[in-house]
């Protein structure tokens, strides 16, 4: 019997945005994916000093490993790690370069424009503080969650609800969304 369990990455670094991170792991899980949690350290102290034990180190993961979707949750300065940690960007330029799913929420589209994964062409969004450091002209105001095919962004902590439950719609199908949507009480 084939195993269809999706696998997803989900890197978190000290900073990260905990309610992002969590939501996206939560909803992701529940709709029976295999959320991989990988911090840049052990334990993650998050934006709102949480701590967080990863399931592995980034640095454990091998570069060639291909995941469904890779998430970049948002938080300033765990952006700012991940944009710094080469293992981290090589892993999602080479799922990238593979059609796997790339998601990122809040300061998180910042990497995917470092790594010329989102375009001064792409439609997007992000947290509105930094629309100046990307593409002014493209992004989008009327949508809490943006998409190019494989390449999907979304706003922020409130946002994060809509942004998982787009991803399981993308990496399952409407019913399982649906499905997710019902049993979390999401209208």
């Amino acid at each position: 019997m084939k195993n269809d369990t999706k696998k997803i990455l989900l890197p978190i670094a000290n900073g990260t945005e905990e309610g992002e991170a969590v939501v996206l792991i939560d909803l992701l899980r529940r709709a029976g994916a295999e959320v991989l949690v990988c911090g840049l350290t052990s334990p993650v102290l998050t934006s709102h000093n949480l701590q967080i034990i990863p399931d592995k180190l980034i640095d454990d993961v091998d570069v060639n490993t291909t995941f469904d979707a890779i998430v970049l949750p948002g938080g300033m300065q765990g952006v700012e790690s991940f944009r710094q940690n080469s293992h981290l960007t090589s892993i999602i330029k080479n799922n990238y370069s593979k059609q796997s799913i790339i998601a990122a929420i809040c300061a998180a589209p910042l990497v995917l424009k470092d790594l010329n994964i989102l375009t001064a062409e792409d439609k997007f969004t992000c947290h509105h503080s930094l629309i100046d450091k990307m593409y002014p002209e493209n992004y989008s105001n009327d949508k809490v969650v943006c998409t190019r095919d494989i390449v999907i962004t979304s706003r922020g902590l409130g946002t994060a609800f809509e942004l998982g439950l787009f991803l399981i719609e993308k990496i399952y199908n409407t019913n399982k969304k649906e499905e997710i949507a019902k049993s979390i009480i999401f209208s």
